[in-house]
Protein backbone atom coordinates (compact mmCIF):
# COMPACT_ATOMS: atom_id res chain seq x y z
CA UNK A 1 0.00 0.00 0.00
CA UNK A 2 1.52 3.56 -0.91
CA UNK A 3 2.42 6.47 1.54
CA UNK A 4 2.02 9.03 -0.82
CA UNK A 5 -0.17 11.97 0.38
CA UNK A 6 -1.91 12.06 -3.10
CA UNK A 7 -3.17 8.90 -2.65
CA UNK A 8 -7.27 9.42 -1.92
CA UNK A 9 -10.69 8.77 -3.03
CA UNK A 10 -11.35 12.70 -3.22
CA UNK A 11 -11.70 13.58 -6.97
CA UNK A 12 -8.88 16.72 -7.50
CA UNK A 13 -11.21 18.23 -10.13
CA UNK A 14 -14.35 18.38 -7.91
CA UNK A 15 -15.75 22.04 -8.09
CA UNK A 16 -18.78 23.19 -6.46
CA UNK A 17 -19.97 25.46 -9.01
CA UNK A 18 -19.81 24.09 -12.65
CA UNK A 19 -21.65 26.15 -14.27
CA UNK A 20 -20.57 27.66 -17.45
CA UNK A 21 -21.95 31.54 -17.60
CA UNK A 22 -20.94 31.88 -13.85
CA UNK A 23 -17.12 30.59 -14.75
CA UNK A 24 -17.06 32.87 -17.95
CA UNK A 25 -18.14 36.10 -15.64
CA UNK A 26 -15.81 35.21 -13.11
CA UNK A 27 -13.28 34.96 -15.87
CA UNK A 28 -13.85 38.21 -17.81
CA UNK A 29 -14.58 40.06 -14.78
CA UNK A 30 -10.52 39.21 -13.92
CA UNK A 31 -9.52 40.15 -17.01
CA UNK A 32 -9.12 43.45 -18.04
CA UNK A 33 -7.47 43.26 -21.15
CA UNK A 34 -10.44 40.77 -22.34
CA UNK A 35 -12.67 43.47 -21.00
CA UNK A 36 -11.60 46.16 -23.09
CA UNK A 37 -11.11 43.71 -26.60
CA UNK A 38 -14.38 43.09 -26.07
CA UNK A 39 -15.62 46.84 -26.17
CA UNK A 40 -13.26 47.58 -29.33
CA UNK A 41 -15.09 45.15 -30.42
CA UNK A 42 -19.15 46.35 -30.03
CA UNK A 43 -17.73 49.62 -30.78
CA UNK A 44 -15.63 49.03 -34.18
CA UNK A 45 -17.80 46.19 -35.47
CA UNK A 46 -14.19 44.71 -35.92
CA UNK A 47 -13.07 41.67 -34.14
CA UNK A 48 -9.19 41.61 -32.41
CA UNK A 49 -7.33 38.56 -32.98
CA UNK A 50 -4.00 38.68 -31.30
CA UNK A 51 -5.70 39.01 -27.40
CA UNK A 52 -3.70 36.57 -25.66
CA UNK A 53 -5.41 34.02 -23.34
CA UNK A 54 -3.48 34.77 -20.51
CA UNK A 55 -0.58 37.19 -20.29
CA UNK A 56 2.76 35.96 -19.69
CA UNK A 57 4.52 36.65 -16.38
CA UNK A 58 7.80 35.80 -17.56
CA UNK A 59 9.28 38.97 -15.92
CA UNK A 60 8.86 36.81 -12.81
CA UNK A 61 10.81 33.74 -13.80
CA UNK A 62 14.01 32.94 -11.45
CA UNK A 63 17.62 32.50 -12.72
CA UNK A 64 18.99 28.50 -12.58
CA UNK A 65 20.68 29.79 -9.64
CA UNK A 66 18.10 31.37 -7.93
CA UNK A 67 15.91 27.80 -8.46
CA UNK A 68 18.33 25.61 -6.25
CA UNK A 69 18.84 28.25 -3.48
CA UNK A 70 15.30 28.32 -2.33
CA UNK A 71 15.13 24.33 -3.71
CA UNK A 72 12.59 23.49 -0.67
CA UNK A 73 9.84 26.01 -1.51
CA UNK A 74 9.97 25.18 -5.13
CA UNK A 75 9.42 21.48 -4.83
CA UNK A 76 6.57 22.63 -1.85
CA UNK A 77 5.13 24.66 -5.05
CA UNK A 78 5.37 21.55 -8.06
CA UNK A 79 4.18 19.02 -5.01
CA UNK A 80 1.13 21.33 -4.92
CA UNK A 81 0.22 22.07 -8.34
CA UNK A 82 1.55 19.03 -10.27
CA UNK A 83 0.64 16.74 -7.25
CA UNK A 84 3.87 15.13 -7.55
CA UNK A 85 5.34 13.90 -4.22
CA UNK A 86 9.15 14.53 -3.63
CA UNK A 87 8.82 12.17 -0.17
CA UNK A 88 11.81 10.28 0.13
CA UNK A 89 9.59 7.25 1.45
CA UNK A 90 7.13 7.70 -0.92
CA UNK A 91 6.64 4.29 -2.56
CA UNK A 92 3.96 5.65 -5.34
CA UNK A 93 5.37 4.88 -8.93
CA UNK A 94 3.54 7.87 -10.01
CA UNK A 95 5.83 10.00 -8.24
CA UNK A 96 8.90 8.40 -9.16
CA UNK A 97 8.20 8.03 -12.58
CA UNK A 98 7.04 11.39 -15.30
CA UNK A 99 5.60 10.71 -18.67
CA UNK A 100 5.64 14.30 -20.65
CA UNK A 101 5.21 16.43 -23.96
CA UNK A 102 6.83 19.03 -24.44
CA UNK A 103 6.31 20.72 -28.10
CA UNK A 104 4.19 22.49 -30.10
CA UNK A 105 0.67 22.82 -30.28
CA UNK A 106 -1.28 20.27 -33.08
CA UNK A 107 1.25 17.80 -33.63
CA UNK A 108 -0.17 14.57 -32.08
CA UNK A 109 1.09 15.41 -28.22
CA UNK A 110 -2.45 15.34 -26.98
CA UNK A 111 -3.33 11.79 -27.93
CA UNK A 112 0.39 10.56 -27.16
CA UNK A 113 -0.03 11.96 -23.61
CA UNK A 114 -4.04 10.82 -23.24
CA UNK A 115 -3.10 7.65 -24.29
CA UNK A 116 0.01 7.19 -21.67
CA UNK A 117 -2.69 8.00 -19.20
CA UNK A 118 -5.19 6.32 -20.02
CA UNK A 119 -3.46 3.27 -19.93
CA UNK A 120 -0.59 3.62 -17.78
CA UNK A 121 -1.99 5.80 -15.09
CA UNK A 122 -0.87 3.65 -11.95
CA UNK A 123 2.61 3.92 -13.36
CA UNK A 124 3.20 7.74 -14.27
CA UNK A 125 2.34 11.28 -13.53
CA UNK A 126 2.51 12.78 -16.83
CA UNK A 127 2.51 16.86 -17.99
CA UNK A 128 0.78 17.95 -21.30
CA UNK A 129 3.47 20.98 -21.89
CA UNK A 130 3.18 24.05 -24.80
CA UNK A 131 4.65 26.58 -23.58
CA UNK A 132 5.51 28.52 -20.31
CA UNK A 133 2.21 29.88 -20.28
CA UNK A 134 0.64 26.29 -19.39
CA UNK A 135 2.57 26.52 -16.51
CA UNK A 136 1.27 30.30 -15.46
CA UNK A 137 -2.38 28.52 -15.61
CA UNK A 138 -0.99 26.19 -12.93
CA UNK A 139 0.02 29.17 -11.01
CA UNK A 140 3.45 28.41 -11.73
CA UNK A 141 4.80 31.90 -12.62
CA UNK A 142 8.67 31.79 -11.54
CA UNK A 143 9.83 28.49 -12.71
CA UNK A 144 10.76 27.43 -16.43
CA UNK A 145 9.74 24.03 -17.57
CA UNK A 146 13.60 23.24 -18.09
CA UNK A 147 14.27 24.28 -14.66
CA UNK A 148 11.48 21.72 -13.11
CA UNK A 149 13.11 19.29 -15.57
CA UNK A 150 16.81 19.81 -13.61
CA UNK A 151 15.11 19.57 -10.15
CA UNK A 152 13.06 16.44 -11.36
CA UNK A 153 16.77 15.19 -12.47
CA UNK A 154 18.42 16.50 -9.31
CA UNK A 155 15.74 14.50 -7.30
CA UNK A 156 15.98 11.31 -9.32
CA UNK A 157 12.62 11.33 -10.88
CA UNK A 158 12.93 8.83 -13.98
CA UNK A 159 11.33 11.64 -16.67
CA UNK A 160 10.16 10.82 -20.38
CA UNK A 161 10.26 14.04 -22.06
CA UNK A 162 8.50 14.12 -25.76
CA UNK A 163 8.88 16.52 -28.74
CA UNK A 164 6.96 15.33 -31.97
CA UNK A 165 7.82 16.89 -35.20
CA UNK A 166 4.89 17.90 -38.07
CA UNK A 167 5.69 19.74 -40.92
CA UNK A 168 5.05 23.48 -40.36
CA UNK A 169 2.29 24.34 -43.05
CA UNK A 170 -0.27 21.07 -41.59
CA UNK A 171 0.49 22.83 -37.94
CA UNK A 172 -0.50 25.82 -39.10
CA UNK A 173 -3.63 25.04 -40.56
CA UNK A 174 -4.49 22.66 -37.98
CA UNK A 175 -3.68 25.25 -35.31
CA UNK A 176 -5.94 28.61 -37.20
CA UNK A 177 -8.77 26.42 -36.86
CA UNK A 178 -8.15 25.37 -33.10
CA UNK A 179 -7.95 29.22 -32.99
CA UNK A 180 -10.77 30.09 -34.67
CA UNK A 181 -12.74 31.58 -31.62
CA UNK A 182 -9.49 33.79 -31.01
CA UNK A 183 -9.18 34.60 -34.69
CA UNK A 184 -12.96 36.12 -35.22
CA UNK A 185 -13.62 36.61 -31.30
CA UNK A 186 -16.60 33.98 -31.72
CA UNK A 187 -17.30 30.69 -30.70
CA UNK A 188 -16.24 28.18 -33.31
CA UNK A 189 -19.91 27.04 -33.75
CA UNK A 190 -20.81 30.41 -34.92
CA UNK A 191 -17.87 30.73 -37.11
CA UNK A 192 -18.67 27.23 -38.71
CA UNK A 193 -22.02 28.52 -40.01
CA UNK A 194 -21.29 32.56 -40.90
CA UNK A 195 -17.82 31.94 -42.91
CA UNK A 196 -17.36 29.82 -45.48
CA UNK A 197 -13.68 28.19 -46.26
CA UNK A 198 -12.66 30.80 -49.59
CA UNK A 199 -13.31 33.52 -46.43
CA UNK A 200 -10.98 31.38 -43.84
CA UNK A 201 -8.29 30.43 -46.70
CA UNK A 202 -8.53 34.22 -46.94
CA UNK A 203 -7.69 34.87 -43.92
CA UNK A 204 -5.11 32.27 -43.01
CA UNK A 205 -3.18 33.84 -46.10
CA UNK A 206 -3.42 37.09 -44.21
CA UNK A 207 -1.87 36.25 -41.20
CA UNK A 208 0.49 33.05 -42.70
CA UNK A 209 3.71 34.48 -41.57
CA UNK A 210 2.15 35.05 -38.02
CA UNK A 211 1.39 31.28 -37.78
CA UNK A 212 4.93 30.66 -39.40
CA UNK A 213 6.99 32.67 -36.92
CA UNK A 214 5.60 30.92 -33.69
CA UNK A 215 5.71 27.07 -35.63
CA UNK A 216 9.42 27.69 -37.09
CA UNK A 217 11.03 25.99 -33.87
CA UNK A 218 12.32 22.94 -32.61
CA UNK A 219 11.88 22.12 -29.04
CA UNK A 220 14.10 19.13 -29.09
CA UNK A 221 17.30 21.10 -30.55
CA UNK A 222 16.69 24.81 -28.84
CA UNK A 223 14.45 24.94 -25.92
CA UNK A 224 15.26 21.34 -24.37
CA UNK A 225 18.52 21.34 -22.37
CA UNK A 226 20.30 19.36 -24.35
CA UNK A 227 24.05 20.25 -24.77
CA UNK A 228 25.37 17.27 -26.83
CA UNK A 229 25.15 18.80 -30.31
CA UNK A 230 26.08 15.78 -32.47
CA UNK A 231 23.20 14.33 -30.84
CA UNK A 232 20.87 17.46 -32.53
CA UNK A 233 22.06 17.29 -35.83
CA UNK A 234 20.70 14.35 -37.88
CA UNK A 235 17.52 12.36 -37.68
CA UNK A 236 17.31 8.44 -37.30
CA UNK A 237 15.50 7.69 -40.34
CA UNK A 238 16.03 4.12 -39.30
CA UNK A 239 15.20 4.00 -36.03
CA UNK A 240 12.35 6.90 -36.62
CA UNK A 241 13.74 8.85 -33.33
CA UNK A 242 15.99 10.74 -31.45
CA UNK A 243 17.11 9.47 -28.13
CA UNK A 244 19.15 11.52 -25.55
CA UNK A 245 19.55 10.57 -21.78
CA UNK A 246 20.75 13.05 -18.97
CA UNK A 247 20.81 10.88 -16.34
CA UNK A 248 17.31 9.88 -15.26
CA UNK A 249 16.27 12.44 -17.75
CA UNK A 250 15.00 10.57 -21.07
CA UNK A 251 14.78 13.17 -24.29
CA UNK A 252 13.13 11.80 -27.06
CA UNK A 253 11.94 13.40 -30.74
CA UNK A 254 9.39 11.86 -32.78
CA UNK A 255 7.83 11.95 -35.69
CA UNK A 256 3.76 12.85 -36.38
CA UNK A 257 3.86 10.57 -39.68
CA UNK A 258 5.68 7.92 -37.25
CA UNK A 259 2.57 7.90 -34.90
CA UNK A 260 1.74 4.23 -35.61
CA UNK A 261 5.18 3.04 -34.56
CA UNK A 262 5.24 4.94 -31.26
CA UNK A 263 4.33 2.26 -29.25
CA UNK A 264 7.02 0.00 -30.59
CA UNK A 265 9.34 3.56 -30.03
CA UNK A 266 8.64 3.92 -26.41
CA UNK A 267 8.31 -0.09 -25.26
CA UNK A 268 11.65 -0.43 -23.71
CA UNK A 269 11.54 2.83 -22.09
CA UNK A 270 7.98 2.42 -20.37
CA UNK A 271 6.81 0.52 -17.15
CA UNK A 272 4.14 -1.35 -19.07
CA UNK A 273 2.26 -0.93 -22.27
CA UNK A 274 -0.44 1.22 -23.97
CA UNK A 275 -2.33 2.03 -27.12
CA UNK A 276 -1.97 5.13 -29.15
CA UNK A 277 -5.64 6.58 -29.10
CA UNK A 278 -6.47 9.37 -31.81
CA UNK A 279 -6.97 12.30 -30.31
CA UNK A 280 -8.09 16.24 -30.95
CA UNK A 281 -7.99 15.63 -34.64
CA UNK A 282 -9.24 18.25 -36.57
CA UNK A 283 -11.28 16.37 -39.19
CA UNK A 284 -13.86 14.90 -35.95
CA UNK A 285 -14.30 18.58 -34.45
CA UNK A 286 -17.16 20.84 -34.84
CA UNK A 287 -15.57 22.33 -37.79
CA UNK A 288 -14.68 19.16 -39.57
CA UNK A 289 -16.98 20.17 -42.59
CA UNK A 290 -15.08 23.36 -42.88
CA UNK A 291 -11.35 22.14 -42.44
CA UNK A 292 -12.18 19.20 -45.18
CA UNK A 293 -13.46 22.53 -47.26
CA UNK A 294 -10.37 24.27 -46.52
CA UNK A 295 -8.07 21.46 -47.13
CA UNK A 296 -9.42 20.87 -50.28
CA UNK A 297 -9.55 23.85 -51.95
CA UNK A 298 -5.97 25.62 -50.52
CA UNK A 299 -3.40 26.58 -52.68
CA UNK A 300 -0.09 27.89 -50.94
CA UNK A 301 0.41 31.33 -52.51
CA UNK A 302 3.43 31.69 -55.11
CA UNK A 303 5.19 34.07 -52.87
CA UNK A 304 4.69 31.80 -49.90
CA UNK A 305 6.48 28.34 -51.50
CA UNK A 306 10.22 29.08 -51.08
CA UNK A 307 9.50 29.28 -47.01
CA UNK A 308 7.75 25.79 -46.46
CA UNK A 309 10.21 24.43 -49.53
CA UNK A 310 13.40 25.66 -48.04
CA UNK A 311 11.84 25.22 -44.26
CA UNK A 312 14.94 23.77 -42.38
CA UNK A 313 13.08 21.44 -40.19
CA UNK A 314 11.45 20.09 -43.18
CA UNK A 315 14.54 18.90 -44.44
CA UNK A 316 15.64 17.76 -41.60
CA UNK A 317 13.13 15.55 -40.64
CA UNK A 318 11.90 14.19 -43.79
CA UNK A 319 14.46 12.19 -45.86
CA UNK A 320 14.32 13.10 -48.96
CA UNK A 321 11.95 10.87 -50.78
CA UNK A 322 9.92 11.78 -48.00
CA UNK A 323 10.41 15.79 -48.24
CA UNK A 324 9.99 15.07 -51.91
CA UNK A 325 6.69 13.08 -51.83
CA UNK A 326 5.50 16.20 -48.63
CA UNK A 327 6.16 19.03 -51.55
CA UNK A 328 4.30 17.25 -54.54
CA UNK A 329 1.25 16.71 -52.44
CA UNK A 330 1.04 20.53 -51.62
CA UNK A 331 -0.85 22.50 -54.24
CA UNK A 332 0.26 25.79 -55.76
CA UNK A 333 -1.46 28.95 -56.43
CA UNK A 334 -0.75 30.92 -59.42
CA UNK A 335 -0.85 33.65 -57.79
CA UNK A 336 0.95 35.86 -55.36
CA UNK A 337 -0.67 36.98 -52.01
CA UNK A 338 -0.90 40.42 -50.69
CA UNK A 339 0.04 39.58 -46.97
CA UNK A 340 -0.01 41.77 -43.87
CA UNK A 341 3.32 43.28 -43.77
CA UNK A 342 5.36 43.00 -40.53
CA UNK A 343 4.47 45.96 -39.21
CA UNK A 344 0.71 45.78 -39.31
CA UNK A 345 1.51 41.98 -37.93
CA UNK A 346 3.18 43.37 -35.24
CA UNK A 347 0.75 45.89 -34.11
CA UNK A 348 -2.64 44.88 -32.77
CA UNK A 349 -4.64 43.44 -36.13
CA UNK A 350 -8.13 43.38 -36.38
CA UNK A 351 -10.64 41.96 -38.97
CA UNK A 352 -14.00 42.97 -40.38
CA UNK A 353 -16.65 40.68 -39.63
CA UNK A 354 -18.78 41.80 -42.71
CA UNK A 355 -21.54 42.28 -40.54
CA UNK A 356 -22.76 38.36 -41.02
CA UNK A 357 -23.77 38.39 -37.25
CA UNK A 358 -23.12 39.63 -33.64
CA UNK A 359 -20.16 37.67 -33.03
CA UNK A 360 -19.81 36.96 -29.13
CA UNK A 361 -17.15 35.57 -27.68
CA UNK A 362 -16.73 31.92 -27.51
CA UNK A 363 -17.33 29.81 -24.05
CA UNK A 364 -15.74 26.86 -25.72
CA UNK A 365 -12.27 29.02 -25.61
CA UNK A 366 -12.57 28.70 -21.70
CA UNK A 367 -14.37 25.74 -20.79
CA UNK A 368 -12.86 22.66 -21.97
CA UNK A 369 -13.58 19.09 -21.65
CA UNK A 370 -11.09 17.39 -19.46
CA UNK A 371 -9.44 14.30 -20.41
CA UNK A 372 -10.14 11.35 -17.93
CA UNK A 373 -6.46 10.59 -17.81
CA UNK A 374 -5.83 13.79 -15.43
CA UNK A 375 -3.93 13.37 -12.00
CA UNK A 376 -6.68 12.07 -10.44
CA UNK A 377 -6.89 8.41 -8.48
CA UNK A 378 -10.55 9.06 -7.12
CA UNK A 379 -12.52 5.79 -7.33
CA UNK A 380 -14.62 7.26 -9.96
CA UNK A 381 -11.80 7.98 -12.67
CA UNK A 382 -10.46 4.99 -12.10
CA UNK A 383 -13.81 2.92 -12.95
CA UNK A 384 -13.90 5.24 -16.26
CA UNK A 385 -10.38 4.60 -17.33
CA UNK A 386 -11.12 0.40 -16.83
CA UNK A 387 -14.07 1.18 -18.41
CA UNK A 388 -12.68 2.52 -21.58
CA UNK A 389 -9.47 0.65 -21.64
CA UNK A 390 -12.25 -2.38 -21.87
CA UNK A 391 -13.94 -0.82 -24.19
CA UNK A 392 -10.53 -0.09 -26.68
CA UNK A 393 -9.35 -3.80 -25.67
CA UNK A 394 -12.88 -5.12 -27.28
CA UNK A 395 -12.43 -3.29 -30.21
CA UNK A 396 -15.11 -1.02 -29.55
CA UNK A 397 -13.53 2.64 -29.47
CA UNK A 398 -10.32 2.84 -30.42
CA UNK A 399 -10.61 6.02 -32.15
CA UNK A 400 -13.57 8.18 -30.65
CA UNK A 401 -11.76 10.13 -29.58
CA UNK A 402 -14.52 11.74 -27.23
CA UNK A 403 -14.97 8.46 -25.27
CA UNK A 404 -12.00 7.46 -24.84
CA UNK A 405 -9.89 10.87 -23.87
CA UNK A 406 -12.86 13.00 -22.32
CA UNK A 407 -15.11 12.83 -19.87
CA UNK A 408 -18.66 13.25 -20.57
CA UNK A 409 -20.79 16.43 -19.39
CA UNK A 410 -23.34 14.40 -18.50
CA UNK A 411 -21.05 11.64 -15.93
CA UNK A 412 -21.66 13.61 -13.29
CA UNK A 413 -21.82 17.08 -12.46
CA UNK A 414 -18.57 18.11 -11.62
CA UNK A 415 -16.52 16.75 -14.10
CA UNK A 416 -17.67 17.69 -17.33
CA UNK A 417 -17.09 20.87 -18.66
CA UNK A 418 -14.29 22.41 -15.82
CA UNK A 419 -12.81 25.71 -16.43
CA UNK A 420 -9.60 25.79 -18.58
CA UNK A 421 -7.66 23.06 -20.21
CA UNK A 422 -5.22 22.13 -17.26
CA UNK A 423 -2.11 20.96 -18.07
CA UNK A 424 -1.12 18.19 -15.77
CA UNK A 425 -2.25 15.11 -15.00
Amino acid sequence: MSNCKFLDNKCIYYKENNNKTSLLKEYLSKNKKIQEDIKLMKNNNDVYIDSPMFESKSIFKKSDTEVFEDIENNIKLISEKLKICFDENCTNSRCKNIFMTYSSKKVGSTALWGSINLFLSDFYSTLHIHAEEDLERLEIYELTMNQIIQIFKKYKKNVIVVDIYRPILDTMISQFFDNLSIEFHASRNLVNLAFNSDELIERFNQIFYLYYSKNDCDYFCETYNIEDNNIKEKFDFEKKHIYFKDETIHYFKLRLCDADEWEKILKPYLIGDFQLIKSNESDKKIFSELYKSFKSKYELPKNYVESIKENQYLKKYYSQLEYDNYIDKIKISNDDFQMFNKATLSSNIYFKNKNKSNLIYGLEILIQNKPIAQNCICNECKKLRNKTKLSIKEGKSKNNTKNNLYVKSNLNNNKGNFFTKMSFN
